[in-house]
């Protein structure tokens, strides 16, 4: 048997493998189908979810450019940047071409691994810190399964790499405790620049707590401002200005809209900082806390660990507060730690949606890039990392100091295993939610499908108009469509390689949306697209048998049946007959029969005709409300 030493020698030299042994039995409990069936099964098949698979899928099998995504949007395509699509690990497969057979089980492992990560970077955090290794192995494994970027697997993958944060936060304390600075100002830039290519938010949340962190430093130590320009440029800016300039050379889709919805109203609040979405701690503090609704793209509870050290941290500061600045100028990491603390609370405030909601909404129109945040409440993750990690060093140091130190273990112990008791019921719900059949892989695709598919592929189509249609990403126009026809239409269009002519992406010309949207109007249209399609190719109509408006019912009887399944409709239409003008035959009508026509409120009418005529500025409100009886 191990004596008392040689278990403890034991424990401290194999944590790190400890903290991985245990993210990966986390892993393997709640998500063991996609990690040992990478490529049978994916996290989820609703809308945004295939979406991203698709985008991310096509780019890679299909797509000649690195730049450019061909698969929706049609005839214009899109910017791959712009598609959700992972564009590092997308273009990263199709250059090593031979990846490209795994390329969907590379992805689902890449969110799976990216927990072990995560954890093993704040292990290594907590060293930094001298945080007990048993005090460390709890925190890094259970701050790791209760961040909030895990709900992401559910639909916005790449917004689930739960290690960027820490990465980042890693970076900087090398950077603010080791000598070779510009090696780690090397290392931190091109973290930046990779996150960026990953997911626009991701890099920019991570790049906002550099910015702001080197600001926050600066501030305190404006002396130093010339030793520190290098850095402070390189670090803060450089990824920043660096992907701007990409995006400014590679975009050929112009009038992208400069005003998206969402920054007032998809943020933070303290409900969703403070208050956990699920059991068991929801009850107890909804008690004391009325909760309403919690926005879910402001999620980022820090835990009742991290709320309780939060409740303790002033009367510490007043125990410490002789003794607190020489402290910190003679601890770097504290000091980089206290930077960081102050950083991410000027960082909540912005999820939350501050100074802008005080009233200050126009200081907006002079913030062109902030106004770019659609999501705010996304950068609340910060403030969970930040907040964790300095709750687990805390509790570690100060917490039940003159209890024997096995006592004071166990108790410390206890608190910071609430972080994994919270995280439990994220992935129970996940696990049970998500997790299906990869409906990119042909063998999973049901009998009915395949039809489809073979049908399709006979046709010579350039592209596939699913009904209801379906054209997102303007926030002018919004055509939702339904979840049925989108994953038929992300799923018979992968597998024909017949791109999309509707679209579910952010950002999406607005110039190229309304020339789409045509597609779906009456007959006396001039259709702009009519000009840049292949005039001698048919389309699709791909039908999944729900309710249409009386624009789309008016397209699907345009098009020539091929093929009728149990849920499914698939016709043909010429671009001749899709794109039909009937301009020519109305003159013709009214020269012939304008005497016998009847003038009513300017409008011309046959004797026939059924008219009803409401003029809404003579209405009360200029509105017109129907009451449901």
């Amino acid at each position: 048997m191990l004596s008392k030493e040689k278990y403890t020698s034991f424990f401290s030299k194999n944590s790190q493998n400890i903290v991985i042994l245990f993210t990966f039995f986390f892993i393997t409990f709640f998500y063991s189908p996609i990690l040992f069936h990478p490529s049978k099964y994916i996290f989820n098949d609703k809308r945004d979810a295939v979406k991203n698979y698709y985008s991310y899928e096509w780019h890679v099998q299909n797509d000649t450019s690195m730049t450019n995504f061909t698969g929706t949007n049609y005839p214009y395509g899109e910017l791959h940047a712009y598609t959700d699509g992972t564009p590092l690990l997308s273009d990263l497969i199709r250059v090593f071409s031979f990846l490209k057979p795994y390329s969907i089980a590379i992805f689902n492992l890449t969110l799976l691994f990216s927990f072990v990560f995560c954890a093993i970077l704040l292990f290594r955090i907590f060293e930094e810190f001298k945080v007990p290794k048993l005090l460390s192995v709890i925190s890094s494994v259970g701050i790791t399964i209760l961040c909030p970027q895990a709900f992401r697997l559910s639909a916005h993958f790449a917004l689930s790499y739960s290690f960027a944060i820490p990465l980042i936060i890693y970076l900087l304390l090398l950077f603010e405790n080791r000598n070779r600075k510009k090696f780690y100002t090397f290392l931190i830039t091109l973290s930046l620049i990779c996150l960026l290519f990953i997911h626009q938010y991701l890099g920019m949340i991570c790049s906002s707590l550099v910015v702001v962190y080197w600001v926050i430093r600066i501030c305190f130590k404006l002396s130093q401002f010339k030793n520190l320009f290098f850095p402070f440029v390189f670090q803060a800016f450089f990824p920043i200005l660096l992907y701007i300039f990409y995006l400014k050379i590679t975009d050929t889709h112009d009038n992208r809209t400069s005003n998206p919805y969402g920054f007032l109203y998809f943020t933070s609040n303290i409900e969703t900082v403070f208050i956990s979405t699920l059991p068991p701690f929801r009850h107890i503090l909804s008690l004391i806390y009325k909760i309403s609704i919690q926005n879910w793209e402001g999620i980022a509870y820090v835990g009742i660990t991290t709320t309780i050290a939060l409740l303790y941290l002033p009367f510490l500061m007043f125990r410490k507060r002789n003794s607190l600045k020489p402290f910190l100028d003679q601890n770097i990491n504290e000091k980089t730690l206290f930077f960081m603390g102050i950083s991410s609370f000027f960082l909540l405030l912005f999820s939350m949606g501050y100074p802008f909601k005080w009233n200050m909404e126009w200081l907006l129109d002079y913030l062109a890039i902030i106004k770019q945040f659609r999501a705010p409440g996304r950068f609340a993750w910060i403030f969970y990392f930040v907040a964790t990690i300095f709750s687990t060093v805390i509790i570690s140091r100060y917490f039940f100091k003159k209890l024997p130190l096995p006592a004071r273990s166990v108790i410390c112990s206890l608190i910071l295993l609430l972080f994994f008791v919270e995280g439990l019921p994220y992935h129970n719900m996940l696990s049970k939610n998500l997790i299906v059949k990869n409906c990119f892989n042909t063998a999973n695709v049901d009998d009915e499908v395949k039809t489809i598919i073979s049908v399709a592929n006979k046709t010579n189509a350039q592209a596939i108009i699913p009904l209801p249609a379906f054209h997102v990403g303007t926030d002018y126009y919004h055509i939702p469509g339904s979840e049925k026809i989108l994953t038929a239409a992300f799923t018979i269009s992968f597998h024909t390689k017949i791109p999309l002519m509707a679209n579910l992406t952010p950002r999406t010309s607005l110039t190229e949306a309304e020339s789409l949207i045509q597609i779906l109007g009456n007959d006396l249209l001039e259709k702009n697209l009519e000009k840049i399609v292949d005039p001698a190719k048919p389309f699709l109509i791909l039908y999944s048998k729900e309710n249409l408006t009386e624009e789309e019912n008016s397209l699907l009887a345009k098009g020539h049946s091929i093929l009728e399944s149990e849920n499914y409709i698939l016709k043909e239409i010429s671009a001749k007959e899709l794109f039909l003008n009937d301009v020519a035959n109305k003159i013709s009508f009214y020269k012939a029969n304008h005497e016998r026509l009847i003038l009513k409120n300017t409008f011309l009418l046959t004797d026939s005709s059924y008219f009803e005529f409401k003029n809404f500025d003579l209405l009360d409100n200029k509105m017109f409300s129907i009451k449901s009886i």
